[in-house]
């Protein structure tokens, strides 16, 4: 992909000519030219783009016909072209890169929503909904526009979406760490091993820097995805 193109054109909605990507700069992966071609297609960033990009044809759309992922169909694709003596893919997904658990995937679509984004029901699926409203937010905000939700972005939007001043409440983070899976020990508001390596353990599980330091950007993060999981499950406490 060349420095300077628009990343909110590498999405499965825009279709373009091979000519047509040819003059914005993309190239093959060894750095050759695009072919001569009639055919039109698409370019996917299925881990952003810091990770591969990947030119889909119009027969994309049979196999997205099966099953709307576009990562199952991607697999298929790829492993088809694998089957037949093709490459494999030059660039991997991007050092440090860590998927978003569920929780944080129903939390940023609650978020997203909240600011004006739609990404649809929460249902915790990274699906072309949650993607375009990614997209959109990124562009709103002069990133780049890949539609990829990180970690680092889902903590931006969630500290957009819910802004606070108020000082941390530790006892209400003891009681939030454990219906996501973490021991924090008695909600006494007393900072001690197991509250710390709670933290750690959430902090280790959702890629972020582990300190075993509370604080009230974490504790806002963590009430976001207990927001998501309230979502899913509305009957549930």
């Amino acid at each position: 992909m060349p420095t300077g193109l628009d990343y909110h054109q590498a999405q499965l909605a825009v279709v373009r000519p091979l000519s047509d990507w040819a003059a914005f700069g993309v190239l093959l992966a060894d750095g050759g030219a695009l072919p001569p071609s009639d055919l039109t297609g698409s370019i996917l960033l299925p881990a952003g783009y810091r990770g591969p990009a990947i030119l889909v044809y119009g027969n994309f759309h049979i196999i997205t016909e099966w099953n709307r992922s576009l990562h199952y169909a991607l697999a298929v694709g790829l492993l088809a072209d694998r089957i037949k003596g093709g490459n494999p893919l030059s660039v991997g997904r991007p050092a440090g890169d860590r998927a978003l658990p569920r929780t944080g995937i129903l939390a940023m679509q609650a978020d997203l929503t909240m600011l004006g984004f739609e990404a649809g029901e929460p249902d915790g699926m990274i699906g072309r909904q949650i993607r375009a409203a990614v997209r959109d937010y990124q562009r709103a905000r002069d990133l780049s526009a890949d539609g990829y939700p990180t970690q680092q972005l889902s903590a931006r939007i969630a500290a957009k979406a819910r802004p606070t001043t108020a000082p941390l409440d530790l006892a209400e983070l003891q009681r939030s760490l454990a219906p996501l899976g973490y021991n924090p020990g008695p909600a006494d508001g007393i900072i001690g091993a197991k509250t710390r390596a709670a933290i750690a353990d959430y902090q280790r599980t959702t890629g972020l820097p582990v300190t075993a330091e509370p604080s009230p950007e974490l504790a806002r993060r963590i009430a976001s995805q207990l927001s998501g999981l309230a979502r899913e499950n509305p009957g549930t406490n």
